[in-house]
């Protein structure tokens, strides 16, 4: 809901039914013809379909462009790195990389071109001032950093209407001696140097005279989500039928692989070797187009093998047995049958005899007189409504020649 409007990425997680490595996309919904944000709409995709859908935009990103490519959200945490491209370790993605941590070099240039901003906030439930960073465009750079703006080394460019940046680099920056340990928390990092790492300053609160030790305090953080993990249980999914069988090795082409969940599409081998038919696998089996080391033949010709299962020899007993169940439900049948033409019988009966005139409505008098409105006495219609005539008709205005309705005076 903080970005209306905007495409938004998060990081990528485990997913914890199983659908792997993750990310989530979140956009808002808003009322016909006006900015009004009545709901959201989210979906998750896996990392190896959002890294297609990234070369198949920026097709200088594939790996045989010579380009490293690095996306990162508005807060500099990293979406996508060739890093993660290499790896299946669950425990990689445990918790957000931020670019500090994964690519200090470009975080320094970053900083000194106004594009990676720092920021602060006071989390009072810690009684901390925690400091992170922003992502922005300086003034009259609107389109991002050139080449020449890195010192030759790398440009970065906003996504259109998303919270994320694309960073392609031509060469790794040379890193200074400041470096961010990604390991610890920034809630253990305290901020004693100017190195661009996230970590918190202690905000210490003067009981005696009720204030905080900060001279001009920032805005409160967000609320923290609240912590669960010594509460609830994790989630048995001991078996749990899978809800979706994928169907990888029947995908003929790149397109519709990706649209299979679970699916890959192989095109090289672990060494980088080209793959002449590539084909579409689980993703276990080929990691972001690769295959595993011990099963380079993964796209190898499936082959299935089917059985034919003779249905079983049908013995003298089974037919009686057959023979006696049909009779039965037949007699049951017929029971039935009877009672239900006994019931409407009766009810048939009941009531059609005797019948209460009372009950029926009591036909109109064709004598009674008729009730006539102000249209339909200058209208014409039914001027003479029996049995009454001209001139008797205390509803019509009757002249001397005994025409009424239009003619009338």
């Amino acid at each position: 809901m903080a970005h209306p409007g905007t495409m938004f990425l998060t990081t990528p997680y485990v997913d914890a039914w199983g659908s792997g490595i993750v990310l989530s996309f979140v956009h808002t919904i808003h009322k016909k013809g006006s900015n009004i944000v009545t709901a959201a709409a989210g979906a998750d995709f896996p990392l190896e379909y959002f890294n297609w859908f990234i070369t198949s935009v920026y097709p200088s990103c594939a790996d045989n462009s010579g380009y490293r490519c690095i996306i990162v959200d508005d807060s500099g945490f990293v979406v996508m790195h060739p890093r993660l491209k290499e790896t299946t370790e669950e425990s990689a993605f445990e918790a957000p990389k931020h670019i500090t941590v994964e690519e200090p070099g470009i975080a320094n240039i970053l900083k000194r071109e106004g594009v990676l901003n720092s920021k602060d906030c006071q989390d009072y439930s810690t009684n901390k001032d925690l400091w992170s960073y922003r992502v922005t465009v300086p003034s009259g750079k609107s389109s991002g950093l050139n080449f020449a703006d890195t010192d030759n080394t790398f440009e970065i460019r906003p996504i259109t209407d998303t919270n994320l940046f694309i960073i392609r680099s031509r060469s790794t920056p040379a890193s200074s001696t400041c470096t961010c340990d990604g390991s610890k928390s920034p809630d253990v990092v305290e901020c004693k140097s100017n190195c661009n790492c996230l970590c918190h300053r202690q905000i210490i609160y003067d009981v005696c005279s009720n204030k905080y030790n900060t001279e001009s305090a920032t805005l409160p953080c967000s609320a923290r989500l609240p912590d669960t993990s010594g509460v609830s249980e994790p989630d048995v999914t001991d078996g749990l039928i899978a809800c979706n069988v994928p169907t990888c090795h029947l995908q003929s082409t790149k397109q519709n692989c990706f649209s299979q969940s679970e699916c890959s599409w192989c095109e090289y081998t672990d060494t980088g070797q080209q793959i002449a038919t590539p084909c579409c696998r689980l993703k276990e089996e080929c990691t972001f187009g690769k295959t595993k080391s011990t099963k380079r033949d993964t796209c190898a010709p499936v082959t299935t093998t089917s059985t034919t299962t003779k249905p079983p020899p049908i013995t003298e007993s089974s037919k009686m047995a057959a023979i006696v169940g049909g009779s039965i439900a037949a007699g049951v049948l017929l029971v039935f049958l009877v009672y239900g033409i006994r019931r409407y019988c009766l009810y048939y009966q009941k009531t059609h005899d005797n019948v209460d005139p009372y009950l029926n409505a009591i036909p109109d008098n064709p004598n009674e007189l008729h009730q006539f409105s102000e249209k339909d006495e200058f209208s014409g219609k039914d001027r003479y409504p029996p049995p009454y005539q001209p001139g008797h008709n205390p509803n019509f205005y009757v002249d001397n020649t005994g025409f009424t309705g239009e003619n009338a005076i």
